[in-house]
C-alpha cells in the first residue's frame, strides 16, 4: 500500500504481507487502514499513517497469540479487543489511549465484526482518553453519494437558472421581446442589476411594483448570481473531484493559466493555492486542473470534470464578481442585507456556508470541528 505524505510529497509504501495471521484477516486489515487513507479522510500526513498501520500490525500480533483462533474477520470476539487493550497498560493513558482509538477508529462501522465484537470494541475506555470525540464517523460511500447527488442538483439548477436569466437579458437587448410583456419587465430589470447591482426601490427602500411583479428584490438578484448553497455545492464538489481542503478550495483565486491559451474545450486550468500547513517553504502550490474525461453523455461528462466544474463556477460568478470588484473564485449574492452584513455581496466562502447548505438538506454536520474547519474539510 503506497501512501502519499501531503506535507513532504514522499510517498511510503507499507507491507501487510508479514502479519503472523491468516490471509482473510491480513486483507482485510489492510483494506481497513487503505480506507483511511482516501481523499476523504483527514489522515494526510506520514505519522499519523504510520500510527495506524502500527496499530494494525499489533492488533494482528494479538490476533495470532490468542488462544481463540480467529481465520476470518467474523471470528474476531470481544475478548481479542480487551487483551488488545491489555497490551498497553503498563503506557501513560495518554499513549495507551491512542492505540485504543487507532483500533476504534479502523474497525468502527465494519459490517463484518460480529455484534460481540462491536460491543467490544464500545467498551473498550482507557482513564484520560484525549477529548478528541471519536464517536463522528466519517460519510460511509452510500452517504457519500446521497451528498453528491444534492450537489449536483443544486449546481445544475443554478447554472440553468443564471444561463436562462442571460439568454432572456440577451433578447431583451436586441429587442425580440414583445412589446408591453412580462418578460420585457423583467429583462429592463436585469438589465439595470448587471450594470450597476441595484435594483428599483421605493422611497421607503422596498421594491418597486414592478420587482415585486417578478418575485422580489433577492428572486430577481438571484437570476443572475449564484447563492451562498450554490457557491457551498460548488465547493462540495470540487472537494469530490480534486481531493483539495474546503479551506484551500474556498481561498481559489478566478485568475489562472490555461496552458492551451483557453482555445481548446480540453486540457488543463492551472490554479495558485496556499496552503499554510505546509510550512512556510512550501505553503504555495500549483493546482491543475484536468478534463479527463473524454466522450460520452455531456451531462454526465462537466460533473466529474475538475477543469469544467471550475470553469462553470467561473462562468457564472462573473456577474457578481465583476459588480463586487473581487478576485476570488467564490462569488455570490446573499439573499438580503443586514445589520451584521451591509455588503450583499460573498466574497468569502466559510465554514458555515457549507454547513448551512448541510443542514438544509438534512446532513449531519460536525460543527465542534476545530476553528473554521468543518467536517468537509479534507
Amino acid at each position: 500500500m503506497l501512501f502519499l505524505d501531503e506535507t513532504t510529497g514522499h510517498v511510503t509504501l507499507f507491507e501487510f504481507t508479514d502479519l503472523p495471521v491468516a490471509e482473510p484477516i491480513r486483507r482485510w486489515l489492510a483494506e481497513r487502514v487503505a480506507g483511511q487513507f482516501t481523499t476523504r479522510s483527514t489522515v494526510k500526513r506520514l505519522p499519523t499513517a504510520r500510527s495506524l498501520v502500527d496499530t494494525a500490525r499489533h492488533f494482528a500480533v494479538v490476533l495470532s497469540e490468542h488462544p481463540v483462533t480467529a481465520t476470518r474477520p467474523e471470528d474476531v470476539v470481544a475478548e481479542h479487543l480487551l487483551d488488545f487493550r491489555r497490551r498497553y497498560e503498563q503506557l501513560k493513558p495518554r499513549t495507551m489511549s491512542g492505540y485504543v482509538e487507532n483500533l476504534r477508529r479502523l474497525l468502527r462501522g465494519d459490517e463484518r465484526l460480529s455484534s460481540d465484537a462491536r460491543a467490544g470494541l464500545a467498551a473498550i475506555r482507557v482513564r484520560g482518553m484525549s477529548r478528541r470525540d471519536i464517536s463522528k464517523r466519517g460519510y460511509t460511500d452510500t452517504e457519500w453519494q446521497e451528498i453528491l447527488t444534492a450537489v449536483r442538483h443544486d449546481v445544475r439548477a443554478a447554472r440553468d437558472r443564471i444561463r436562462a436569466a442571460r439568454r432572456l437579458l440577451g433578447r431583451y437587448r436586441a429587442g425580440e421581446l414583445p412589446t408591453g410583456s412580462e418578460d420585457v419587465t423583467l429583462g429592463r430589470l436585469l438589465d439595470g442589476f448587471e450594470r450597476t447591482g441595484q435594483l428599483p426601490r421605493k422611497l421607503d427602500t422596498n421594491a418597486t411594483p414592478d420587482v415585486r411583479r417578478c418575485g422580489g428584490l433577492v428572486n430577481v438578484a438571484g437570476m443572475l448570481c449564484l447563492s451562498p448553497n450554490e457557491l457551498a455545492a460548488f465547493a462540495l464538489l470540487l472537494i469530490s473531484l480534486t481531493g483539495q481542503n474546503y479551506g484551500t478550495i474556498a481561498a481559489w483565486p478566478a485568475a489562472h493559466f490555461r496552458p492551451d491559451g483557453g482555445l481548446t474545450d480540453e486540457g488543463l486550468a492551472l490554479v495558485e493555492a496556499c496552503k499554510p500547513r505546509r510550512g512556510p517553504d512550501r505553503e504555495h502550490m500549483v493546482i491543475a486542473l484536468e478534463d479527463l474525461i473524454a466522450g460520452g453523455d455531456r451531462e454526465h461528462r462537466w460533473s466529474r470534470s475538475p477543469l469544467r466544474v471550475y470553469r462553470m463556477l467561473l462562468d457564472l460568478g462573473d456577474t457578481a464578481r465583476r459588480l463586487s470588484n473581487s478576485q476570488g473564485l467564490f462569488v455570490g449574492r446573499i439573499a438580503k442585507k443586514t445589520a451584521h452584513t451591509p455588503n450583499p455581496w460573498i466574497t468569502t466562502l466559510t465554514s458555515q456556508h457549507v454547513q448551512r447548505w448541510a443542514a438544509g438538506h438534512g446532513f449531519p454536520t460536525a460543527t465542534a470541528a476545530g476553528p473554521g474547519g468543518s467536517r468537509w474539510s479534507r
